[in-house]
């Protein structure tokens, strides 16, 4: 006699997390922004670019000079990290002309390979080049954040790639033109959420008030032209 299979229980989703995420406030993000061109060109390019493109801490150091192929068009290629999609970030004029500033002062030109990486970690004698190790960017954005006089709980890279998303719904809730269900769509693309993959493949190549709103909102994010004067 043919046994037949007991159905599989049903198992309820978990309850919401009740732990607080740490992030940075706009106006802590406009502080930390605004000290980095006195600082050194490296770092100020590695926290805007982790910021824009809401980069872990061990991303940075996978970007090879190859995955900027694109970057004349405005694009950056970033391999994500925990089954993350990886994929082209969008990136503002600004963002882009600080990576060339930076790559021209790193690398003299005849000397460039398109597998050198755009944030170089120590190199031992023996081994190969390495990218920027999660130890150097984590004492990069602490000491910078100790400079901003931001609190100790805000000393984590980390709380770039949460405030970037966080801030970019703050600011669309006084705008009314924006879908919250596409902006979430379009923030799952931004942090390479897998959850999302088939509406962000979709999405990629779609123009709508989402889209431009993230890139009119970031500008006034990550250009320092209003701090002028």
């Amino acid at each position: 006699m043919k046994k037949t299979r007991k159905p599989k229980p049903f198992v309820a989703a978990p309850e919401p997390s009740n732990r607080f995420l740490k992030m940075l406030s706009i106006e802590q993000w406009n502080k930390l922004r605004g000290i980095l061109p006195v600082q050194d060109l490296r770092d100020e390019a590695l926290i805007v670019l982790m910021y824009e493109a809401a980069l872990r801490r061990s991303e940075p150091g996978q970007i090879r000079l190859d995955y900027l192929r694109k970057l004349a068009e405005g694009k950056i290629y970033v391999q994500r990290n925990k089954k993350s999609h990886s994929g082209w970030v969008d990136l503002q004029p600004s963002t882009v002309s600080l990576i060339r500033s930076w790559i021209f002062s790193r690398y003299p030109l005849p000397e460039r390979s398109r597998e050198w990486f755009l944030f170089p970690g120590n190199r031992y004698a023996g081994q190969p080049p390495q990218g920027i190790s999660g130890r150097t960017v984590y004492n990069v954005y602490n000491r910078l954040a100790k400079l901003a006089a931001l609190p100790k709980d805000l000393s984590h890279p980390h709380v770039l790639r949460r405030s970037r998303s966080q801030h970019l719904l703050e600011l669309a809730t006084t705008n009314k033109d924006i879908s919250a269900d596409r902006l979430h769509h379009t923030l799952a693309q931004l942090l390479g959420h897998n959850n999302a993959r088939v509406t962000i493949e979709h999405y990629m190549k779609a123009t709508g008030p989402e889209q431009e709103f993230v890139r009119k909102v970031t500008k006034t994010l990550v250009d320092t032209d209003k701090n002028k004067g």
